[in-house]
């Protein structure tokens, strides 16, 4: 039996890196991909292939593609899976912060499959497996801009399993809540968050601190990589995976109170969080 062949998108890190190791023990061809190669060696010791991509380039994604196509004449999966956050008010976050982030979230993607579908079509099978949240379903203060290239991946991919459904391809979303990778050492890093106006700074910070106290608390991604590999190994995958507790429960409540009621709640807890850091100083 031809072993599958496998592309995932920022595997230098996280649920991407996981996923391919996990893979590999499974016996895919795997090709790992990310901008920092050096983070790979795992997955090349592990028997995977490293490609140095920038989700960013056109050329960086077409020549990646290209050269797995050379070596093995398709593409079974693709994980597209690259992606980061950044935090920040709606109306403080620059322009060229949010410009960015949809460039690898949005456009990134966006990049992938238009380089990965051609030959999924040709070959009339195959299997895209998009990274999207909890956020692609709910919003709230801070996070705007960055559940906002959730949302946009969530109309993409209904989009796309409407446009390719007589191939054979599979869509599916994987949608995890909070968990422990290196996403919220980015997300909370000082140079990706807004700069706030003076009159919501402490809500800025009670939201801050909030999301630090929940990714110390959160679960690691293995329930999430497990969905991830699943999503690869089913004959016929589902649609959507909601991979943690918050993810399946959040909407949910969301239907029921909504979103109003529930984004007035979120306000709350960071408002509380902050008046105990004034009080505690922790």
């Amino acid at each position: 039996m031809t072993k599958k062949v496998v592309l995932i998108t920022g595997a230098s890190s996280g649920f991407g890196k996981d996923t391919a190791l996990e893979l590999l023990k499974k016996g895919y061809v795997v090709y790992g991909a990310a901008r920092r190669v050096e983070k790979m060696e795992d997955i090349k010791k592990a028997g995977g292939h490293v490609l140095k991509m920038d989700v960013t380039s056109d050329q960086s994604v077409t020549e990646g593609v290209s050269e797995i196509i050379a070596k093995h004449g398709r593409i079974d999966i693709l994980y597209a899976n690259a992606g980061y956050g950044i935090y920040g008010s709606v109306f403080d976050t620059e322009v060229d912060m949010v410009k960015a982030m949809y460039d690898v979230n949005v456009h990134g993607t966006h990049r992938t499959v238009r380089a990965v579908t051609p030959y999924m079509i040709k070959q009339n099978s195959g299997r895209i497996i998009i990274t999207e949240s909890i956020v692609s379903n709910v919003s709230s203060g801070y996070m705007g801009w960055y559940a906002s290239t959730k949302h946009a991946l969530k109309a993409m991919t209904n989009a796309l399993a409407a446009e390719l459904k007589d191939f054979n391809i599979d869509l599916v979303s994987i949608r995890p809540g909070a968990v422990k990778t290196e996403f919220d050492d980015v997300a909370l890093a000082e140079e990706n968050l807004a700069t706030p106006t003076k009159e919501i700074a402490n809500d800025q910070t009670g939201f801050v601190l909030f999301m630090t106290d929940t990714y110390k608390t959160c679960p690691g991604p293995e329930s999430t990589v497990k969905c991830m590999v699943k999503a690869a190994e089913s004959k016929k995958p589902k649609r959507i995976y909601n991979t943690t507790s918050d993810a399946v429960m959040l909407p949910i409540i969301q239907s029921i109170l909504g979103a109003k009621a529930v984004g007035k709640m979120l306000a709350n807890v960071c408002q509380s969080r902050y008046k105990k850091f004034v009080k505690t100083g922790k």
